[in-house]
């Protein structure tokens, strides 16, 4: 519930109660939009003292595997990542690399292929 002072005149609640200029209102409802000039809606004055929050960035896993993107062309301008292991090719969009955008490995002549389709 909010708190309103009453600038003016006098107000009537929803249980009855009579309010004069000056006195303060509790109410679920936005008096001050409600009845605009009558009422200035009061702060909450905060108990707890507030701590900025600083960004904590997430350092995110490579894949396992040899990254091997600039072998591909296509990878490289669509904004793909692409890594080796083994023999087999894995994909996966530059912002997540925790899944590779491919179920199975593809062979490195598959790998253009693959990205053309998932343009």
């Amino acid at each position: 519930m909010a708190r309103y002072k009453l600038l003016v005149g006098v107000h009537q609640d929803e249980r009855g109660r009579d309010y004069v200029a000056k006195d303060i209102v509790q109410s679920s409802r936005p008096l001050d939009r409600v009845f605009p000039n009558k009422f200035e809606l009061l702060k909450e004055k905060s108990t707890t003292k507030e701590t900025p929050v600083k960004p904590v960035k997430v350092k995110q896993e490579e894949p396992e595997g040899i990254n091997v993107t600039g072998d591909f062309p296509d990878a490289l301008v669509n904004d793909f990542k692409v890594y080796r292991k083994s023999r087999w090719h894995y994909v996966y969009a530059s912002d997540d690399l925790s899944l590779p955008l491919n179920n199975k490995g593809l062979t490195s002549k598959k790998v253009n292929s693959f990205i053309q389709n998932n343009i």
